[in-house]
């Protein structure tokens, strides 16, 4: 009784979830059934998606880029699976196309949603397996979010130590402080002599 009611694209995004739990089977089919009916519509296409396999999801989302530019989730979606692959050494999942391709495709994307940290730092990691530093240092910059920089913060430290980027390290390293006294890790009165010891290893 409750599936005709659901709407918003959130409200699916928590069903799937809740649903996924207890059987992903009947959540996927279920959904895989909207998209037929709905071929145009990019809500249930990507919603289709978000349970399939990486590389599955990542040939889906270049197609919903092709054929919905403006949907901010069909970015979003290859975005977080090229992140998800990237760290977990997993790059046959792009291997059909160049990291080119999906740098353009995301660099559209955030000249569309330029606040979005997810986006930046997937091409941060995307430029950083390219080899392309200073690519790779622009989209760091764009990076604000505490959480994305400390979830990918060996990458980072590894990073700037290797172009030699103390500004951009110190830029960064505040918001990594501030997760860490939120989750108990450091005193809050001991976070200045934290940041200036990460400094001064640093700088060693």
């Amino acid at each position: 009784q409750y599936l005709p009611q659901v709407r918003a694209l959130e409200d699916h995004r928590s069903l799937q979830a809740l649903w996924a739990r207890s059987d992903q089977q009947a959540m996927q089919d279920y959904y895989d059934e909207l998209a037929v009916k709905h071929p145009q519509n990019p809500d249930y296409q990507y919603l289709r998606l978000r349970y399939l396999e990486s590389a599955e999801q990542i040939s889906g989302a270049r197609l919903l880029i092709a054929n919905h530019p403006e949907f901010y989730w069909g970015y979003r979606l290859l975005a977080i699976c090229l992140s998800e692959d990237i760290l977990a050494a997993k790059p046959q999942s792009f291997a059909d196309l160049p990291s080119k391709s999906d740098i353009h495709l995301l660099q559209d994307g955030l000249a569309r949603y330029p606040d979005d940290d997810d986006l930046a730092m997937a091409l941060f990691l995307l430029h950083l397996e390219s080899n392309d530093l200073a690519s790779a240092r622009e989209s760091l910059r764009q990076v604000q979010d505490p959480l994305a920089l400390t979830a990918n913060w060996q990458r980072i430290h590894a990073f700037t130590l290797a172009i030699k980027d103390i500004e951009l390290y110190s830029a960064k390293l505040p918001h990594l402080i501030s997760v860490y006294i939120q989750q108990g890790i450091i005193a809050k009165e001991d976070s200045l002599a934290v940041y200036n010891d990460q400094l001064d290893n640093f700088r060693d």
